[in-house]
Formats: structure tokens, C-alpha cells, sequence
């Protein structure tokens, strides 16, 4: 059960943390999309490893990953920098440092946890489908970036829906900068995407791993 859940109750902290980052500790917004674009880095270096441990690891498939998910991060890169400059990050060890290792750490556990002690690696997955496992998540990754680029801009659909958030959110008295609306919006929808590509992933393995163990 640990094995399931540790990832998910772990990653959920993760985001909560950065929520009350910004709207308790004072968290610069524009560092909140830093730390989307660090955490799609580190997604990318997981898959990486889950791609070169398999017992049966696809080098040629893992370059090609490298190549593939590069070009997604450098999309990801320019939209995360059109949407900072002028949101003014503070490159500070407690408001950007701490919060990757934290991530960093997330995702560590749920790679131990359900890659390696949970039998995962060991449950048959094709390495194509753990090449496009992390897919899912950058997706979000990526749409919260170009909200983000968009509400910064002032024009767009996203500055649309963040203005719209932001009047939902002040009519049940939550005084909020259009700022930290664009985070809270963006990190809910993470939380939850989090919490269901967490579950599908550490249950599929746990799943393979105790089948396995009954054959035997």
C-alpha cells in the first residue's frame, strides 16, 4: 500500500507546498513556472533511467527519447522564459533551490518506490510505453506554461480564463493578485493529474509485480 500511495501523498505535499509558497511565504509567481520547467526536466531524466534499467533496455529507444523530449523542453523553455521576464523571479536557494530538490526528491521516491522496489521494472512494460509515460504530465506541463505566457501577455484565451478565475475567486472573498490566481489554477489541475498518472503508474506496477509473484 505504501509503495502505491508514498508517491501520491508526496507529490500532493509537493504542490501544496508550492501553493502556500506563494501565497504565505511570498513566492514570486514567475518562479512557480521555473519550477514547472525544472520538474519537466526531471521527469525527462526518470524516464531516462527507467528506459536504461529495463532487463532488456533499448539504447537506440532512449536516445531517441533524449531527442524527442529535448525538443519538448526546449518549447517548453521559450514559452516558460516569454512568461517570467516579466513576472520578475528571484533566483534565491529558498524560493527556487529548495523547491526543485523537493521535486527532484518526489520523484526519486516514486522511482525507488515503484520502479525499482515495486517490481516495476521487472513487470514486462514495452520500453515504448515507458517512453511516453511521462507524456501525460509534461502535456499539463505545457498548457499551464502557455496559459501562463498568455495572462502575462494580457491577451489570449488564458488571460480569458485566468481574469475569469480571478472574479470567481474574489466573489467568495478570496482576495487574490491576478498572480497568485494563475498559480492556484495551475496547480489544482496539476495536483489532480499528479494524483491520477501517480496512481495508474505505481498501481500498474504493484499489480504486475504480486501477479508475477503468484506464478512463481
Amino acid at each position: 500500500m505504501m509503495n502505491r500511495w508514498g508517491p501520491v501523498l508526496f507529490g500532493v505535499a509537493t504542490n501544496v507546498v508550492t501553493i502556500l509558497g506563494v501565497l504565505v511565504w511570498g513566492w514570486p509567481p514567475a518562479n512557480v513556472f521555473l519550477l514547472f520547467f525544472g520538474e519537466n526536466l526531471i521527469l525527462g531524466v526518470v524516464t531516462f533511467v527507467r528506459l536504461v534499467t529495463l532487463p532488456e533496455p533499448n539504447f537506440g529507444l532512449a536516445a531517441f527519447f533524449c531527442l524527442h523530449y529535448g525538443i519538448f523542453a526546449v518549447v517548453h523553455g521559450v514559452f516558460t522564459a516569454m512568461t517570467v521576464i516579466g513576472l520578475d523571479p528571484v533566483f534565491d536557494f529558498w524560493w527556487l533551490g529548495l523547491p526543485l530538490i523537493f521535486i527532484a526528491i518526489r520523484y526519486v521516491v516514486e522511482l525507488i518506490t515503484g520502479w525499482f522496489l515495486g517490481g516495476g521494472r521487472l513487470r514486462g512494460t514495452p520500453p515504448n510505453q515507458v517512453m511516453f509515460s511521462p507524456y501525460p504530465r509534461v502535456v499539463v506541463l505545457h498548457l499551464a506554461v502557455i496559459l501562463g505566457s498568455q495572462y502575462s501577455e494580457g491577451t489570449g484565451t488564458g488571460a480569458d480564463i485566468i481574469n475569469g478565475a480571478h472574479d470567481i475567486f474574489s466573489s467568495i472573498g478570496l482576495d487574490l493578485d491576478r498572480g497568485e490566481t494563475l498559480v492556484i489554477m495551475l496547480m489544482l489541475i496539476k495536483t489532480v493529474v499528479d494524483v491520477v498518472t501517480t496512481v495508474r503508474q505505481t498501481g500498474m506496477d504493484s499489480g504486475r509485480s504480486h501477479a508475477q509473484s503468484r506464478a512463481q
